[in-house]
Order: C-alpha cells, then structure tokens, then sequence
C-alpha cells in the first residue's frame, strides 16, 4: 500500500498465477479428459480524492469446455480450447448524501480447436469468437441509511453492453459462412438497495429488466428480467456466512429461445488462525428452455487460503460439478482444483 500525506494513493493487487487441473467425465465409456487450465489477475485501487476512488482490474485465462457441441456425436473429441482476456474500471462519487458509481469493461473470448470429426468428415465449426463492450452507472441515494451501523441505501442503474461475434459457424470443408449475425445491443435499467442491519448482516437486493436488440432481421429482440439478493452474515467474529438467490429469464418469439433460470449458492468462510482460512460452499442451478430442455447442475467448493505474510498469501480449492439434461449427452460431472498465489503493496 502506497499513502502520501494527502491521504491520497493506491493499492494494488496481483494474483500472479492461477494453475488447475480439470478433470471431466461425461458418458463414462466415451470420454475422459485432463486438462490443465490457467487464469491470471491484476487490480489497481487508487484515492483520487477524499470523493472520488477508482478500482481498475484486468485479467487472462485459458479454460477447456469438455462436453459434446452435437448431441448426435457418439465419439470422444478434444475438448474445445477458450482464451479470454479484459478489464473493468469502476469509479465512486460521493460528495454527499448522493452518489454515483460509474464502470468501463472489455471482455474479449476466443475459442480454437472447435471442428469435431465423425467418421472421417469436417462437421461445422461453431467459432463463437466474440468481444463484449460495456459501459454503465448507479445513482445512489443514503437518506434511509444511519452511517456505517443499519439501514438502506436504494440505487437506480444502467447499463449498455455491444457484443460483436466474429466467425459465427464458419464450414471449414467449404470455406463459407453458414450462420446467422449474432452481434448485438443489450440495455438493462435496475434498481435496489445497500442492506445494513446492525454489524451482523450485509448485502444488496437488486430487481432489473432489459431489452436484447439483435443486428440480424434474422432474429427477434428479446426482453430479460432478473432478481439477485447477495447477503453476508457475520454469525461470530471470525465466521461469515454467505447467501445469494437468484432468478433470470429471457423471452421472445423464436422457439427455443426462451430460457428461466434459478440459482442458489451458500457459502461458509471461517478464520482457523490469524494465517488460515478455510471455505465450503454449495451452488443449485436449473435451466428451462423453451424448446423444452431442462437442465439441473449442483457444485460443492472446499478451499483455503493460507497467509505467509501481509503481502503475500497461497490459496486453493477443489470443486465438483455435476449436470443432468434431458437433452442427449448433456449430462456430465466434472472435478477441478485450483492453487493460485496473491500479492499486494
């Protein structure tokens, strides 16, 4: 951490390296994958003035999709190979008793050995390269809250995210596009409230809807809506828990379209030692389509988070996944452990 005597200055934080294995398991007698998978996180928080702060973030990965692009296909492949980078910049305002959150960011995803071979022929490669630009802001007002102790901060927001798709089903055996243009525009107001409730319970409630505006005549604009409530419980001084619930839904006219999701994840975080952390988790997501596919994944996350010294801290977690569908090989389980290694000054 850097200060000068302004009480101006900056904090930054590294994760310097993200290294895990991936070990997925889908159809048993077909396919067993290993992979190895790596992320990478930078973050930059720095005091403009005693109103305005900044938080500046970037990161890298590359993951493996290990799971069947045809349902038709009864032979194992390579799993699909995903490069993603980007950044957000976040920004606070508080002059008074009304606020202003503003956020810049860039995701750009690319996926590359994605032609899937049966009995000898090229079928389509689904590329699904795309680049995500948003931009948005929150207007918050602290009339109902009491300082730092309880009560509510309501906000109003909104947020503007361009997707611009690149090689969307391109045919590699005769070189043409075959797709649809899926680049598109998707607007979404919100409004909520900061939670506060004495120095035990903190989180935020959140209700939005949104319109999905695509380029293609070819498709129809689509209205989304969501719910979430985050809500983090000091239950002792040195263990949080940690809720969150939420609810999406896209809808239009196009069958097949349509999709309303629910999830659910509790987390558990307790402090062992002044140098050891320990966390568990359990997550429930199930997915209805409007073509008629439903789809239930659990998860359940047992980590650490071991402190060497102030600056510097290992952690890791294993985590199982598990999928059911009643669309055909779309169910799967996969395992993946994680260790990374964090800095800050």
């Amino acid at each position: 951490r850097v200060e000068n005597y302004s009480d101006f200055g900056s904090v930054a934080t590294f994760k310097l390296a993200s290294l895990g294995e991936s070990v997925v398991l889908s159809n048993p007698s077909l396919l067993l994958v290993d992979q190895i998978n790596f992320s990478g996180f930078a973050g930059l928080s720095y005091i403009f003035s005693p109103v305005l702060t900044g938080d500046f973030q970037g990161y890298t990965s590359r993951t493996h999709q290990t799971r069947y692009e045809n349902g038709t296909l009864i032979s194992a492949f390579d799993p699909i190979k995903v490069d993603e980078y980007g950044f957000i910049s976040q920004f606070a305002y508080r002059p008074g008793r009304i606020g202003w959150d503003f956020n810049l960011g860039l995701r750009d995803i690319s996926y590359q050995d994605t032609e899937l071979v049966e009995t000898g022929a090229p079928v389509i490669q689904s590329d699904r390269d795309r680049t995500d630009y948003s931009a948005g802001f929150d207007i918050r007002y602290e009339c109902l809250s009491r300082g730092n102790d309880s009560g509510f901060t309501p906000f109003m927001g909104f947020n503007v995210t361009r997707s611009d798709y690149d090689n969307r089903q391109y045919d590699t055996a005769a070189m043409t596009f075959t797709g649809t243009e899926q680049s598109n525009t998707t607007y979404d107001a919100t409004i909520g409230s900061d939670i506060k409730t004495g120095s035990k319970l903190r989180g935020v409630a959140r209700i939005g809807y949104g319109l999905y505006d695509p380029d293609s005549n070819n498709l129809d604009a689509q209205t989304t809506g969501i719910a979430n409530i985050d809500l983090t419980y000091l239950y002792t001084p040195l263990t949080n828990l940690m809720f969150n619930v939420g609810r999406f839904f896209t809808n239009d006219s196009n069958a097949g379209s349509g999709i309303i999701q629910t999830q659910l994840d509790a987390q558990i975080v307790h402090e062992l030692t002044r140098r050891w952390i320990i966390n568990t988790g359990v997550g429930y997501m199930e997915r209805s389509f409007s073509s008629d596919i439903e789809e239930q994944t659990w998860s359940g996350t047992v980590g650490f988070t071991h402190r060497i010294d102030e600056n510097l801290s290992l952690d890791g977690d294993i985590k199982y996944i598990s999928r059911e569908s009643n669309q055909q090989n779309g169910d799967y389980d996969e395992t993946r452990a994680m260790i990374r290694l964090n800095t800050k000054f």
